[in-house]
């Protein structure tokens, strides 16, 4: 695996602040091993498509909070985690829109922990496919959007490189898929807050797509009974 350092393992991309949670350098040197919740946001996917076939398939997105650094020791996928959460089942074809929202508890420990993003295929059964990594420190540093390369699983692939019916729309001297990502850091006391107007704006989308469904239907059988008057069998 292709050794990079924190610099390498994302870019900024974009301006705009860390929503509710302050940087890194905003915290005092007392915060060391406090509890916190790190607020991972995950925007969208760049530069992959899903194999022909699987665009239906389900996927999921996976943070886990490490110390070490899987940029430069390997995907670490069985070394045990400080902690982990994952975001809900997602079609693949859904991964360049996907709009998750994932908390994570964990220690701060800004110079020896590191953040590792994986994703996985859970169809016919759960399997990592690529990740990313960024240090916590480096994470929290992030002023808006963090742009991370994804680097495939597969043993047999070559150092961090990717396949072509893998990769769409990558710059030919880029050829490797992103992700994008922000990071916030929350004080646990609120974070419920934040859990609940994510869910609730969650709700509100689902009770409007439900309603768009019931007016469709509405208006198919609408169409169906002028049709039937008119001795017209199309639907």
């Amino acid at each position: 695996m292709q050794a990079r350092g924190d610099a390498d393992c994302g870019q900024a991309a974009g301006g705009g602040g860390g929503g509710s949670g302050a940087s890194a350098d905003g915290f005092a040197s007392n915060m060391d091993g406090k509890e916190i919740i790190l607020w991972c946001e995950v925007l969208t996917m760049i530069g992959w498509r899903p194999p022909q076939g699987t665009e239906d398939a389900e996927r999921k997105v996976e943070i886990r909070c490490l110390d070490k650094d899987p940029a430069r020791q390997g995907p670490l996928l069985d070394a045990p985690a400080e902690a982990e959460a994952s975001s809900h089942s997602i079609p693949g074809k859904e991964l360049s829109s996907i709009r998750e929202s994932i908390f994570l508890p964990l220690q701060y420990k800004p110079n020896s922990t590191y953040i590792q993003i994986v994703l996985y295929d859970l169809d016919p059964q759960k399997k990592p496919w690529a990740f990313a990594s960024i240090s916590l420190a480096q994470a929290l540093r992030s002023k808006g959007q963090r742009r991370l390369k994804l680097q495939p699983v597969d043993k047999q692939a070559a150092s961090g490189s990717w396949s072509k019916e893998a990769v769409m729309g990558c710059l030919p001297w880029r050829r490797s898929p992103q992700i994008m990502m922000i990071f916030r850091n929350l004080d646990p006391r609120k974070a419920g807050e934040i859990r609940d107007a994510v869910k609730q704006q969650l709700d509100f989308t689902k009770q409007d797509l439900d309603k768009r469904e019931r007016e469709l239907e509405e208006l198919k059988a609408v169409r169906a009974t002028l049709n039937a008057e008119n001795g017209d069998g199309t639907s």
